[in-house]
């Protein structure tokens, strides 16, 4: 279990709480750090897992679950910390996670597995999130670049749950469905 790809994603999992932590108390710097480090650690298990042939269930598993607990850390802090200025959007925020939830319940009644896909819609979701933390902790918010992830993740979301139904057998690199 031991690889350099699981070793990145163990890392983005350490780092989650930190973030949230050090946004809410407001230390910049250390957000920073933590966040730009964390979206490396993002980007380079998938290349690394590939380049070294360390590829592997429990490794695709690791690399979902990191992902959930690092971006989730800056989103629900966002979101909590200005709902007065996201609240027309909150619903796109519960909706999509409603779909995520629905997706891991129709592909584990499927196919007997809890199973997450590597969608181009997800990803570009996930970096333009990374963006906006990273922007963030170096500024202030950008209340418009916040909307505009909101959206592009409720489409990520709502493709996540077509690819669960359509799916002939699971795929976890599936890049979209269209």
């Amino acid at each position: 279990y031991f690889t350099v790809p699981n070793f990145f994603s163990a890392c983005r999992i350490l780092f989650s709480p930190f973030i949230y932590y050090f946004l809410s108390v407001d230390n910049k710097l250390a957000s920073f750090v933590l966040i730009f480090f964390g979206g490396l650690t993002d980007m380079l298990d998938g290349f690394f897992a590939r380049k070294l042939n360390q590829t592997s269930y429990f490794g695709a598993k690791l690399d979902s679950f990191a992902d959930f607990l690092f971006f989730s850390a800056f989103v629900i802090f966002f979101m909590f910390s200005y709902l007065d200025k996201l609240q027309f959007f909150a619903w796109q925020v519960f909706a999509g996670a409603g779909f995520l939830f629905c997706t891991y319940i129709v592909v584990f009644v499927r196919f007997r597995k809890f199973a997450s896909f590597h969608l181009y819609s997800m990803k570009t979701s996930s970096f333009l999130w990374w963006l906006n933390a990273v922007y963030f902790s170096l500024s202030e918010i950008n209340f418009l670049f916040v909307k505009i992830s909101i959206i592009i993740w409720f489409f990520a979301c709502v493709e996540t749950f077509v690819a669960s139904i359509m799916i002939k057998r699971i795929e976890y690199n599936l890049r979209s469905v269209f």
